[in-house]
């Protein structure tokens, strides 16, 4: 009980509070069938309300996991854009391009389980960071970031 407390103050995403709504309902329901004696009807009950449980709490980790994917992926895309700046602007170059060339093969591993169109965008913006010779283009790297960020919101 204090778990669903926790978790529907520390959210406001809709879905999730209904699955709570459920989950605290399912919760007192059990609670009911284990205070009386344990009959084979009530077995059955037990055993549908801890499914529903174990279904809900699984909804709210997926959700969960998916926003903080998104905020982990736009992080590393907005790290990928200082390191880009940091290097032209002649700020540790040498160490700052190593980071970039992690951060690109981070972001690689992250957009492998993504949206197609995505996935497609990545590619092409990459080659704006990992170019040989390297071009100072800071517009075209903005809109190539606002660009990614607003597709991985829409996810």
């Amino acid at each position: 009980e204090r778990n669903l407390r926790i978790i529907a103050k520390d959210t406001s995403n809709e879905d999730i509070h209904s699955v709570l709504d459920y989950l605290s309902y399912t919760k007192d329901e059990l609670y009911y069938f284990m205070k009386n004696d344990v009959d084979r009807e009530n077995v059955q009950k037990i055993l549908d309300n801890t499914d529903s449980l174990v279904e809900g709490v699984d909804s709210i980790l997926q959700s969960m996991r998916e926003n903080f994917f998104k905020e982990e992926l736009q992080y590393h895309i907005l790290k990928l854009s200082k390191l880009y700046m940091a290097i032209h602007l002649n700020f540790s170059p040498s160490e700052n391009s190593k980071i970039l060339s992690e951060e690109l093969h981070t972001i690689e591993k992250m957009m492998q389980n993504i949206n197609r169109n995505i996935y497609i965008s990545w590619h092409a913006y990459k080659k704006l960071f990992n170019s040989e010779p390297h071009y100072f283009i800071p517009h075209i790297i903005a809109i190539a970031v606002d660009d990614l960020e607003e597709s991985i919101a829409q996810l």
